[in-house]
Order: structure tokens, then C-alpha cells, then sequence
């Protein structure tokens, strides 16, 4: 006896939940017949305590046509089965090469800890293989790396206030997206007798804001997103002035940003103003241990 499902899933489908025995039986034959109809032998009398399992006469049409083509069928799933495989095994190695460069503890792929990352305010959840959560410089270096190696979708993600939803995946996407968040990255140093502020990622203008009260200086916004805990760099990408807009929007022309080049390959761009060097992990290094005070912005 052979047992074969028509579920939606399988290979062969009926639109909705069907099924075949096949048997060189007569016996099993037979009762496998009146078992599926109730027990029934004829309209008024019952051999046996059976069920209804009948398929529908719509329902066998569409599964002789689907024997007609089970080749094709059968082709076109193993390639599909095969995609989807190496697709799993490059998941897979991309986040046994992400462990290597990041903590595990900062490397989230269970979706009930990803939601909190993948939700915005007002359009809802988005999807995204996995979160990271670099410590330093030199580990988002990394990961980018990883993330252009693999052909990942990034999203770099602060605070994920959900002011303007710009930090959470949307889709659809053709690829994975990975989201960035680089919030354990707020380093702060004050340049120029505290005239300009180096901010790092994850530093965000409630952070600003602390760091230049002894000063006597502000931010550029000290109300509305602040108190969200939106990020410096969030405030320069959006062009924002917040509340105090008096003050001119979030601003500058000054920064340390990864590329990708016209060969496909991530570089390190530096328009600080200041001389750190042409290696980006050296580069990187310096920032991350301390940022040397003898320097002035041109």
C-alpha cells in the first residue's frame, strides 16, 4: 500500500486537502472505497463505520492534469529546493563570519528579539535577517565589510524613534536586509575649544546636549526629538532644526562616511579636515581608543 498527499504544499495539489492510497489489495481496495464514503454499499445500507473523504469531481481534474506535467513539476521544485539552499548555507556562513567580528550577544537573528528593530511607528514591521549591534568603529567597519562581501541590504539604525521611519525596513526587497544599530557607539569629543563636536554613531542630542552644557553651548535641537533620544547623525541626515529652528537645521560638512566604489568595493572616506592616516582600520583603531586632542579642524 502507497500513501500519497495532495495537500497545497506537495508536489501534486488539489486545491485544498486531498489524497490517494494505491494497492495491489483487493481487500484493502474494496474497503478503503466504502471507508471513504461513510461505509456505504449502496444509497440505503452501511457495511462498516467509515467517513466522508471523498474528493471533489473539480479536484481530480486538477490532479490528473498535474500527473500529466509531474515532470516539469518535479524539475521546477528541485531548482527551486536548490536556490533556497544556497541561500540558507550563505545565511548561515554570513552569520558564523558576523560571530567572528561581533559578540554573539550583539548579533540578533531570533525574529521575537528582531521586531522591536524591524517596527516603525506608523507603518508597522518590516523584515530583516538579522540585527547587529557593533561596539566600536572598527567591528561597523567589519560588518559592512561582511554585509557588501554577501550582498546584504543595509539599514543603519540610532534611536528607531519613528519620526520619519527611515531606519526600518520597508519592503519588499530582493535580498537580505540586514539593519545596523550602532547605539553602544556614542562617543563625544569636543574640538576647536568647543566650537565643533566629533559625534560618533550612536550618540544621540539629549548626549550632545550633556557634553556641552558645562560649556555654556546647545545642540542644535534641545526640544521635540531630543527627549525621543534621536540621534545626532539622524538629525543632520533629516536636515532638522527641531523646535529651535531659529537656530538654523542640523548641519555640517564634516564627516567620516564608508562608500562603495566604482569597483564594488567599501572605502573609507574622510572629510573630517583633519589628517588620520590613509588605513581605515588603523584610522578606525585611533578613534576608537581616543581621539588625539592636538587636533584643530581646518
Amino acid at each position: 500500500i502507497g500513501c500519497f498527499s495532495f495537500h497545497p504544499l506537495k508536489t501534486i495539489n488539489a486545491i485544498g486537502d486531498a489524497g490517494m492510497i494505491c494497492t495491489d489489495n483487493k481487500k484493502l481496495y474494496q474497503w478503503a472505497i466504502k471507508y471513504r464514503n461513510h461505509g456505504m454499499i449502496n444509497r440505503d445500507n452501511i457495511d462498516l463505520w467509515g467517513v466522508n473523504m471523498r474528493m471533489q469531481p473539480l479536484q481530480c481534474v486538477v490532479v490528473l492534469e498535474g500527473l500529466k506535467k509531474i515532470k516539469k513539476i518535479i524539475s521546477s521544485r528541485n531548482i527551486n529546493a536548490n536556490f533556497l539552499d544556497n541561500c540558507l548555507k550563505k545565511m548561515n556562513e554570513f552569520i558564523e563570519n558576523l560571530l567572528k567580528v561581533v559578540a554573539r550577544r550583539n548579533v540578533i537573528t531570533h525574529p521575537n528579539k528582531t521586531e522591536h528593530f524591524r517596527t516603525a511607528y506608523r507603518s508597522g514591521v518590516g523584515e530583516a535577517s538579522c540585527v547587529v549591534k557593533p561596539n566600536t568603529l572598527i567591528e561597523f567597519w567589519n560588518v559592512l565589510q561582511l554585509c557588501v562581501k554577501y550582498d546584504k541590504i543595509i539599514i543603519i539604525q540610532a534611536a528607531n524613534t519613528g519620526l520619519t521611519q527611515g531606519s526600518t525596513p520597508a519592503g519588499p526587497y530582493d535580498r537580505d536586509v540586514v539593519i545596523i544599530n550602532t547605539l553602544k557607539m556614542n562617543k563625544i569629543f569636543l574640538l576647536n575649544n568647543n566650537e565643533n563636536a566629533l559625534c560618533f554613531p550612536g550618540c544621540s542630542l539629549s548626549d550632545l546636549e550633556k557634553k556641552l552644557e558645562p560649556h555654556g553651548r546647545l545642540p542644535h535641537s534641545v526640544l521635540g526629538s531630543s527627549c525621543f533620544g534621536a540621534s545626532v547623525v539622524g538629525g543632520v541626515c533629516n536636515n532638522s532644526g527641531g523646535a529651535l529652528v531659529h537656530r538654523g537645521p542640523a548641519y555640517t560638512e564634516l564627516s567620516l562616511f564608508a562608500r562603495i566604489n566604482e569597483k564594488n568595493e567599501l572605502e573609507l572616506v574622510n572629510q573630517l579636515g583633519f589628517d588620520l592616516g590613509n588605513d581605515p582600520v588603523k584610522l578606525l583603531e585611533r578613534l576608537d581608543k581616543s581621539f588625539p586632542k592636538n587636533f584643530n579642524i581646518n
